[in-house]
């Protein structure tokens, strides 16, 4: 991935210092400078008109751009000037507001994601937030020193700024404590706080530029320059930012390493902005100079082909194996390409082109209503957000299967970590609340259930692509880097905790695999669903990766497919890692009930991790034969013998449950016995667990085994030299008499009765 620069040419750039650039809402780029002027120019940078004419006092600091109530007459413009007052004007130039913000120079200024609000820093150190009329909401921040960068945060709730040699988060709660801490070595001259990545950048003037998460985690730092870094922005996308010094332009990827640089001779780049769409980028300099740059080879790769965007609108799908090219040609400049499961998604301002990797002649053509700002693949479906706040669901044919839209949704908060689609289920972190995450069924885009609430935030979703549908598993990393797995579409939703300092997770494009980065090592989950059958197997199942060293600070994965992960390195380096082939054969086999193939590949095999995940799988579905053998593999004796015994249970209903107690689906295993009709199995199962008040109560709503209840609570206490408090036993102990040979000969007749019912067989 690279910028292809293009600076203003010397008759028309700013006679002075340009000092701010912006995007309009149509995509117009426009600069101001130290001349007086704000320009507005073409998409080449060879024409510019001037847009206002300033007053010759006014030297415009930083400008920023908001939406018009009135959208007939055009763009509010929010210009900071270096006497401390900002001016809201249109683009005709008239003033409609003047605001005294700030005692000196504003430093920044930046309009809130839903153009409801105005941040301002400057010299005085000072950070305030406006309403969009120019009303004083609140003091955010007061430091000693001046305030030169700040930005808000991706829910609008904080703001980040500079403050000397510290960055600080400061919630617009008046409650909340501020998060301070060094970032540099010399004053911090700019920061930046991505919408997509939820990651920071500052740069100093020690030269580096360093990448934070949101609570001030170091994830990367650069080797220091020769000169301050001046300026810095995450792209919309964020998958990348741009950071400007002297002379210097550079592209970096989201993990902090450098995709490239540029040297334009223009002085220090004061401003880099980012276009809507995140294709092109804008950079007012010290010369007068006006920076534009293209986004050009970016690139996405699958296990069989390559893809190199080689121009505005062209790419280029290189077959690894045959090194034959392919140029797909597309009428506007490429926003947005994803290559994954079999299919190259490509997105325009106005379309939606999906290519399949055997067909690159005849591609489906969705024509989009609003341009993409997020696109998720799954298995089957594509899950497209657009700026209208709406998620729509695609086939790869082309076909709309779904339009979802969420509450609370904005735009400016879609991305790959907050979106996941599979088959027939789409998850949506919440956008009003972190902690949430909204299932939906893909076919009728109709919401499933009540909202899955975490006790923590949650920065990443994935959907499981494989098994069966009831079984569908979400995947979730929090903001304690916590991975939790959670069955969605289940009436019950139970979330379990099976790692820690987790950076990064992915599942596999086929298979029940989860390939997971922990604290800088790669991790191999073979079947992650065991924490919901058998927990005590959840550690044979996983697999740490030999990596021949330490991947670095800041890794994520780029693919799992196949029988390869692939790891981006913070330095930029792709390594790729085998995966054993033997999983995901065994999960074949057991997909299509083939369990003796099963034992014999483990039997050849001869690894306790295969073991496990035959024992679990078969447990799950009910194949005690084939699940009795791999336990025995393993050496679970204890479960064996469970086995043997759930074996002998006479009816079907009787196993079930008994299985589902052994997973820990206590409810799932009373629905299935009160349905049946086995009371007394109901309440065995409550003493069991020690639950001795649901035990008498079934007892007592069905009239039967209230003296069993009684009897065995009775011996329980004895056991542990206590005597009864409850007072519903006291009161029926009084009234019910127990005698151990009746409740001896009621046991036997109610399994003798279980023996007689139709259709109950012996398991075989």
């Amino acid at each position: 991935m690279k910028i292809e620069l293009k600076k203003s040419g010397q008759h028309n750039r700013h006679k002075d210092v340009a000092a701010a650039v912006v995007w309009t809402t149509s995509g117009s780029l426009v600069s101001a400078g130290d001349d007086h002027r704000v320009l507005q120019w073409n998409e080449t940078l060879d024409d510019a008109s001037e847009l206002i004419n300033l007053k010759e006092e006014w030297y415009p600091t930083s400008v920023a751009v908001g939406p018009n109530p009135k959208r007939s007459q055009g763009d509010v413009f929010a210009i900071a000037f270096d006497d401390g007052k900002f001016r809201l004007m249109a683009q005709t130039g008239r003033i409609e507001k003047t605001v005294e913000a700030h005692t000196g120079a504003i430093t920044t200024l930046r309009w809130s994601a839903d153009g409801q609000s105005i941040l301002t820093a400057g010299e005085d150190g000072l950070m305030k937030v406006w309403s969009r009329a120019g009303m004083l909401r609140t003091v955010l921040a007061q430091s000693a020193q001046p305030v030169y960068g700040a930005a808000w945060s991706p829910c609008g709730s904080r703001a980040i700024h500079t403050a000397g040699k510290h960055v600080a988060v400061v919630s617009l709660k008046a409650t909340a404590k501020a998060e301070t801490w060094k970032a540099h070595d010399g004053v911090v001259l700019c920061v930046d706080w991505g919408a997509a990545s939820n990651l920071i950048v500052s740069g100093g003037e020690d030269g580096r530029y360093k990448v934070w998460d949101a609570f001030g985690r170091l994830l990367y730092a650069s080797t220091p320059d020769l000169y301050p870094i001046t300026s810095c922005r995450w792209s919309p996308t964020g998958d990348a930012f741009a950071v400007g010094g002297y002379n210097s332009v550079r592209l970096c990827d989201r993990a902090g390493w450098s995709y490239a640089v540029d040297k334009p001779a223009t002085g220090s780049v004061y401003e880099v902005q980012w276009s809507h769409d995140g294709t092109r980028l804008a950079g007012a300099c010290a010369s007068g100079d006006v920076l534009l740059g293209q986004l050009v080879m970016r690139s996405v790769s699958s296990p069989r082909y390559v893809v190199t965007q080689t121009g505005p609108a062209t790419l280029i799908a290189r077959s690894i194996a045959a090194n034959t090219d392919e140029e797909l040609d597309f009428r506007e400049p490429i926003v947005k390409m994803v290559l994954r499961f079999g299919h190259l998604v490509v997105t325009t301002a106005t379309q939606c082109v999906v290519y399949a990797e055997d067909n690159w002649l005849s591609p489906s053509t969705i024509m989009l209503k609003a341009p993409a700002v997020a696109v998720t693949l799954g298995r089957s479906h594509i899950a497209l957000a657009d700026k209208t706040d709406t998620i729509t669901v695609y086939t790869y044919d082309g076909k709309t299967a779904s339009t979802i839209k969420p509450p609370h949704a904005q735009s400016d908060r879609f991305s790959a970590t907050s979106i996941a689609v599979a088959d027939d289920t789409v998850a949506i972190i919440d956008h009003r609340d972190a902690k949430a995450v909204r299932v939906y069924d893909t076919q009728s885009g109709k919401e499933m259930g009540k909202p899955l609430v975490h006790s923590v935030e949650i920065s990443t979703i994935l959907l499981d692509q494989g098994g069966a549908s009831l079984d569908r598993c979400l995947a979730f990393v929090d903001k304690n880097r916590d991975l939790c797995i959670v069955q969605v579409r289940r009436s019950q939703r139970r979330a379990e905790k099976i790692a820690t300092m987790v950076s990064d997770a992915m599942w596999h494009d086929d298979h029940h695999m989860l390939a997971t980065l922990q604290e800088a090592k790669l991790q191999l989950w073979f079947y992650p669903a065991c924490a919901f059958v058998d927990q005590d197997m959840l550690s044979f199942t996983k697999q740490g990766v030999v990596t021949g060293g330490d991947l670095g600070k800041a890794p994520y994965l780029t693919s799992f497919s196949g029988n390869t992960c692939s790891v981006r390195r913070a330095d930029g380096a792709s390594m790729t890692f085998s995966v054993p082939p033997q999983v995901a054969v065994l999960q074949s086999h057991t997909s299509r009930n083939a369990w003796e193939d099963a034992i014999r590949l483990c039997r050849f095999i001869k690894e306790d991790a295969l073991w496990a995940c035959l024992a679990v799988i078969a447990t799950k579905a009910k194949e005690l034969n084939a699940a009795e053998i791999a336990y025995a593999a393993v050496n679970a004796i204890d479960k064996v013998e469970f086995l043997q015994l759930v074996k002998s249970i006479p009816t079907a209903e009787g196993r079930k449950a008994e299985l589902a107690v052994f997973s820990g689906q206590i409810e799932e295993a009373a629905t299935t016995l009160l349905q049946a009709g086995l009371i007394y199995r109901l309440v065995d199962m409550y003493i069991r667990l020690f639950d001795w008040d649901k035990a008498l109560d079934v007892a007592i709503k069905h009239k039967t085994h209230v003296d069993t209840v009684l009897a065995s609570r009775q011996r329980y206490l004895e056991g542990l030299g206590q005597r009864e408090s409850k007072a519903k036993f006291v009161q029926y102990s009084q009234s019910v008499e127990v005698d151990w040979d009746d409740i001896q000969l009621k046991i036997q007749q109610a399994l003798e009765a279980e023996k007689q019912r139709p259709g109950a067989t012996p398991y075989v």
